[in-house]
């Protein structure tokens, strides 16, 4: 077995997903967050992404919302769902509206906490490992499983035995790195982990003409179900959302300041979800 926080949750998975069967409702992994890359055994230099995890954290309760119950695999330390909401304990301690959002939150956190299991992850390799895990115990709810990859993987990593045992010495005149490519497991979720699942994607580019291109290519190499095409500087704002034949099948925009584009997302995905489990 793979030494893994995913791992030594592995039991409590198990009896997550055997409640979830009772009750017959859709479950959905959420990856969120960044992973992180150790320069050193004794990690005290890493290479990290700007990744918060706003995105994952928004959009589990926007499934929950929606009857699924939620496997949440995140960055340790980056957003969380509902504690997301609470911004500042004096905030809430000065302010009504405050006050109306915590207990607000607090009763939404009530209604949904036996349909949520969160699982952390640190670095890219730690991930890496977590997915395969978590994936392959899908693998037996076929349809009725979503797979929403929307964590920041590293794209490159110093492996393990090329890691120096102690902190990088400062002394040095120059710090050269080598780093080597992180494995591609996008293609193994659909291919070998868990086939039947519906499998969502993103794709972030920072030039709006690359991304088309790289989202239908992405699709064409991974066979995933769908991929959700955001620019960096737009990406709270609206998606392009591109469906397993390699087209365009919708375009999400944010419709205002006072609901997160997540919302949307997450509808449109219901939808297609449930068109997927009807197939024979």
């Amino acid at each position: 077995m793979m030494n893994t926080k995913a791992d030594s949750n592995f039991n409590s998975v198990e009896t997550f997903l055997t409640q979830c069967q009772k009750v017959n409702s859709p479950i959905v992994l959420v990856t969120s967050g960044g992973t992180l890359v150790p320069l050193e055994k004794n990690t005290v230099r890493f290479i990290d992404n700007f990744s918060t995890g706003r995105r994952g954290a928004a959009s589990v309760e926007y499934f929950l919302e929606l009857n699924y119950s939620v496997i949440f695999y995140y960055r340790a330390g980056s957003i969380q769902p509902f504690d997301r909401h609470i911004h500042n304990v004096f905030d809430i301690l000065l302010s009504t509206s405050h006050s109306e959002q915590l207990t607000k939150t607090i009763e939404q956190y009530k209604s949904y906490k036996n349909n949520l299991l969160s699982i952390s992850f640190k670095t890219v390799t730690e991930y890496l490992d977590g997915l395969e895990l978590l994936c392959k115990v899908l693998n037996p709810y076929r349809k009725l499983a979503m797979i929403y990859l929307c964590a920041a993987v590293s794209d490159y990593y110093l492996p393990l035995d090329e890691l120096p045992e102690h902190k990088i010495s400062s002394e040095q005149n120059e710090l050269v790195l080598r780093l080597k490519p992180v494995k591609k497991v996008l293609g193994d979720v659909k291919q070998h982990w868990s086939p039947d699942a519906y499998v969502v994607s993103f794709k972030l580019e920072t030039n709006k003409q690359l991304l088309q291109d790289k989202c239908i290519k992405s699709l064409k190499k991974y066979g995933h179900n769908m991929v959700i095409g955001n620019l960096l500087d737009t990406r709270e704002t609206m998606v392009d959302i591109y469906d397993e034949e390699g087209k365009k099948c919708t375009t999400i925009k944010r419709p205002d300041n006072n609901c997160e584009i997540e919302h949307q997302i997450i509808q449109f995905l219901y939808k297609k979800h449930e068109e997927y489990r009807k197939q024979i």
